[in-house]
């Protein structure tokens, strides 16, 4: 209570004082003042800023903030007038506004994390700029995300609850690399990386809880996107279209593979896709003088016919009855394609017709409703 008193009436004093200073500069009284006079003047705010602090308690870190600044201040003006000019006289105000964090987090580590925060965001613009005249414009960019993304790792290591902490970890470590590489790697590096490291937390998240299937999709379809942009430069456009097909079939193939009771509609996808793969790939390779539009449309319409005929399969223990009706319209109209010489944009066309007469014929055989 004493201390509190004795700095109470201190800073009173103080004050005054610089009350009367600015009073006194206004009214003319104090024209043009010597830099030495404001770094004494400064310089007397931090010892008595510091003073406070010791004097309250060292729980008390916010007069460090007073202390630091008006410290740094006296040290730039001093600098200054000496004829010293650099990137550094910034790095100072920087670093002296980052230690009254730390000194928050040294104080009570659990219930102060959130100043890791700013004061590590503070401490590494400081050391980019103080670096900033000796390297190159990308790798300050690149050191600034790398900084700021350091104490958010640093909070998910110390408390794994704070999970959030790792997404912007995460994503501003990410940038980082990517701004690095901006002017060395190839554009299509670059799209690549993004691609993958779009698709890692999805994995993390299926991997660490398989429960979580959801996430395998979006893991590997970006995964496999980025896998398409490296390879574009020298595959060949049905290669690239096959992979890619397949790729996202593979997902919904494992979900289906995984829990067949609950996620058998994952056939469905994995079927249609990997049949479109399949189509694209056989038209990259087979003999361009084989007929291919018969025989690639029937392949596609008999790759559906056989997915959706799986499914009907599986009705006893599956709610998969309905699976007969386009499995027998894609079947039927797979063997008119091999068959007759039918153009490709009436295979649609008759798709629907078989499908819906099958769906007709299947109605008039069931027996008649009581009523």
């Amino acid at each position: 209570m004493k201390a509190n008193r004795k700095t109470d009436l201190i800073w009173g004093l103080v004050l005054i004082l610089a009350g009367l200073l600015f009073l006194g500069q206004n009214l003319g009284y104090f024209n043009d003042l010597a830099p030495i006079v404001w770094v004494l003047v400064f310089a007397g705010l931090s010892v008595i800023s510091f003073v406070t602090y010791f004097a309250r308690g060292t729980q008390n870190w916010g007069w460090l903030f007073p202390a630091m600044g008006a410290g740094a201040i006296a040290a730039i003006i001093g600098l200054a007038e000496a004829g010293q000019d650099g990137a550094y006289l910034g790095t100072i105000m920087l670093w002296a506004m980052a230690l009254p964090f730390g000194a928050a987090y040294l104080a009570g580590r659990q219930e102060n994390w959130w100043a890791l925060i700013p004061g590590g965001v503070l401490a590494v613009i400081g050391a980019v700029v103080l670096l900033a005249d000796n390297i190159r414009g990308e790798w300050i960019g690149a050191l600034i995300m790398f900084g700021i993304a350091l104490p958010f790792a640093v909070i998910y290591l110390r408390n794994r609850q704070h999970w959030w902490a790792l997404i912007p970890a995460y994503t501003l470590g990410v940038l980082g690399v990517i701004i690095v590489l901006s002017t060395a790697a190839p554009g299509e590096w670059i799209g690549a990386l993004v691609m993958f490291a779009i698709a890692l937390p999805f994995a993390v998240v299926y991997l660490s809880n398989r429960e979580h299937w959801w996430a395998l999709i979006p893991a590997f379809v970006m995964g496999v996107l980025g896998i398409v942009i490296l390879v574009s430069s020298f595959a060949s456009g049905e290669f690239i279209g096959a992979f890619f097909m397949f790729a996202i079939a593979a997902p919904f193939l494992i979900v289906f593979l995984r829990n067949r009771d609950e996620h058998w509609w994952a056939l469905i996808p994995a079927g249609i896709m990997g049949s479109i793969g399949l189509v694209v790939l056989l038209a990259g390779i087979l003999p361009q003088a084989w007929d291919l539009e018969r025989g690639l449309g029937g392949l596609l319409f008999l790759g559906w016919a056989a997915t959706f005929g799986l499914l009907w399969l599986g009705r006893k223990a599956l709610p998969t009855a309905w699976a007969k009706y386009p499995a027998a319209g894609f079947g039927i109209t797979a063997l008119i394609i091999f068959a007759l010489p039918v153009r490709l944009e009436n295979i649609w066309a008759a798709a629907l017709i078989v499908i819906g007469a099958w769906m007709l014929l299947d109605n008039a055989r069931q027996p008649k409703l009581k009523g």
